[in-house]
């Protein structure tokens, strides 16, 4: 599997742990993502990056957003970039 594919894919389960509020301790949620808990700390870090505002709750034991957030992982072409594409061809 490709890298970003697979950092892709942990990011996306651990955004919907984290939105379902599902994602337990930071041990357990290492071992639901088969990472250690210090990839589960990067992981977070890379999603607060992207703009996501994620706390602890210490009574509920589980990262929640305190803003709704959503994920998405993609590629677009823009108008300028097809132009190109077809003198190409």
């Amino acid at each position: 599997m490709y890298p970003v594919i697979k950092l892709r894919d942990q990011l996306l389960l651990l955004h919907n742990l984290i939105k379902r509020r599902a994602t337990s301790t930071p041990a357990e949620l290492a071992e639901k993502l088969a990472v250690s808990e210090r990839t589960v700390k990067s992981l977070i870090a890379q999603l607060r990056a992207m703009g996501s505002k994620i706390a602890y709750s210490r009574i509920s034991c589980t990262y929640y957003y305190v803003t709704p957030s959503e994920f998405r992982f993609g590629y677009e072409c823009s108008t300028s970039e097809l132009e190109e594409q077809k003198k190409i061809v």
